[in-house]
């Protein structure tokens, strides 16, 4: 109860963040603030040559234990994108990726243009920074500073390398002393974190040809790299439903859904909320993942689809019944499948 009750805690007020130190992702000292504006977090470093850095304001994640601002990126991510720019970039604030990322924080703190909400480092399916996973059907659960430096183990139980830095979307890990690997693997494949090691749903030979290389995907990469991802693993006690057509109540009549199709398409509340994009499929259940450093889970019934336009599935709920009554923590028993066909 004391950790829900911190959660509720009022965030720190934009005014009073001047001056404060700035935090990367991966835990490395950016600078401090020096101004704040509508859109954008200037943060400076150095006495005499000075670093300046305009960051949009939605990078903010939040701020620590400490009153220290966490930005979302990593410290290289900062600096390629944002140091030392004449003017801020506003260019970005077009940009489809930081749009979502605007409307998922205003989702989520209401108060944001307002109040900085406070940090929460946990990345997964639960909410308690101190939590892992055992059994690995529950998803990763950690916190990104304990990981840092942790082995890597691909699914056939080879090494990978070790933990060493943590991105938006991505962990970079690094094998090897003198001739070193690099991999750069999307968050989506970690598995599990059993407190000393940290486990991916991919093969060694899939991890090599996916995500080894020299430097982290540039933004135009990332959408590629994201659709061209055809292998979700499926939920262990979901079986993916045979054939193309679904039929529910609320239809009028059958929608053709190819299921490998719908992985990472948007779903859509009945309130026009974006609840997220789809995870997993299983026999009757969607599974919808939304969020960044703080995900959330939503395993939804198929019976609550009513539309499929190519991009989105539409939902017959709102944004507040469907986390009030399907998102979780872990994955449901059983029992509670059973007990959320009937909701």
């Amino acid at each position: 109860m004391e950790k829900e009750r911190k959660k509720l805690t009022v965030g720190l007020s934009w005014d009073k963040a001047i001056g404060k130190n700035i935090k990367s992702i991966d835990n490395k000292e950016i600078g401090k603030i020096k101004q704040i504006s509508k859109d954008f977090v200037q943060i400076d470093k150095g006495l005499v040559h000075k670093d300046h850095y305009f960051v949009p304001k939605y990078f903010v994640e939040g701020y620590d234990e400490n009153d220290d601002i966490i930005i979302s990126l990593t410290e290289d991510e900062i600096k390629n994108k944002f140091m030392n720019e004449s003017n801020p970039p506003s260019d970005i604030l077009d940009d489809d990726t930081y749009k979502q990322r605007k409307e998922s924080l205003n989702k989520k703190y209401p108060n944001f243009d307002d109040d900085i909400p406070q940090f929460s480092p946990v990345v997964g399916s639960g909410n308690d920074q101190d939590s892992t996973s055992e059994g690995g059907e529950e998803g990763a659960q950690m916190s990104w500073e304990k990981v840092m430096g942790k082995e890597v183990k691909s699914s056939d139980k080879e090494e990978i390398g070790k933990v060493k830095s943590v991105g938006e979307h991505f962990v970079e890990v690094e094998d090897g002393v003198i001739s070193k690997k690099r991999y750069f693997i999307s968050k989506k494949h970690l598995h599990k974190y059993d407190g000393d090691k940290v486990y991916i749903s991919l093969s060694k030979d899939e991890i090599s040809q996916k995500y080894q290389r020299d430097s982290p995907p540039l933004d135009t990469e990332l959408e590629g790299m994201d659709k061209g991802e055809k292998d979700q693993e499926l939920i262990p006690s979901m079986a993916q439903e045979p054939g193309l057509e679904i039929k529910t109540p609320s239809m009028d009549e059958g929608l053709k859904i190819d299921w490998n199709e719908i992985i990472h398409k948007h779903v859509r509340a009945a309130d026009n909320v974006d609840l997220g994009d789809v995870d997993k499929v299983g026999n009757e259940f969607i599974v919808v993942r939304e969020g960044f450093a703080k995900v959330h889970l939503y395993y939804i019934p198929k019976k609550h689809i009513i539309k499929y336009d190519g991009s989105s599935l539409w939902l017959n709920l709102s944004s507040i019944s469907a986390s009030a009554k399907f998102e979780r923590k872990n994955e449901p028993s059983e029992e509670e499948m059973e007990n959320l066909l009937n909701e």
